[in-house]
This record gives structure tokens, sequence and C-alpha cells, in this order.
């Protein structure tokens, strides 16, 4: 199809059934015809571009379950909080 990646958004649904039969269809319109065809749009997988996928897995898999059974002894909450910051490349998602 010419575009520059593979995910399936509501603009290029539009693009293509422009180029394919002449037919503008507002973005709206492109939504529903995906949700009709069973096909909503695709979204990007966002991560943060540092990320070691090794040590977040031990993260996940060791420390955290030591941290939540410490909480869980002391009737403790865990709180979690992320540190949000800006990046010239960023990317809020589709529309």
């Amino acid at each position: 199809m010419q575009f520059e990646f593979a995910l399936r958004t509501q603009e290029m649904v539009r693009e293509l059934i422009r180029r394919a039969f002449s037919v503008a269809l507002s973005v709206v319109s492109a939504w529903r015809l995906l949700r009709k065809l069973g096909m909503p749009p695709q979204r990007p997988l966002h991560r943060a571009y540092q990320q070691n996928a090794e040590a977040a897995g031990r993260w996940k898999n060791e420390e955290y379950p030591a941290i939540r059974a410490q909480a869980e002894a002391e009737g403790a909450t865990i709180w979690l909080a992320d540190e949000a910051g800006i990046r010239p490349d960023y990317h809020a998602g589709t529309p």
C-alpha cells in the first residue's frame, strides 16, 4: 500500500479508500467502517526508548513480588508513580 508503517489507522484507511475509489471519507466515517468490519484502528506500542527488557523482567518477577510480600506483612499499601518527561520524538498515538 506504500504507507510508511504497517499499522491500520483511520487516516490510512481514508487514504486507501480515496486512492482506490476516489471517495473522500471523514475520520468518523473511516472509524465506523473499520468497526463494522470488526477491524478497529491499531495503535502503536510505545515503550521507553531506554528500557532494559532484562532489568524490567527481573523487577517484575523478583523484586516487585518481594516488595509486595513485605507490604502485605506490614499492612502497607503500595503506590506506584511514573515520572513524565517530554521528548522531541513524542508520539501521542492515533486521534
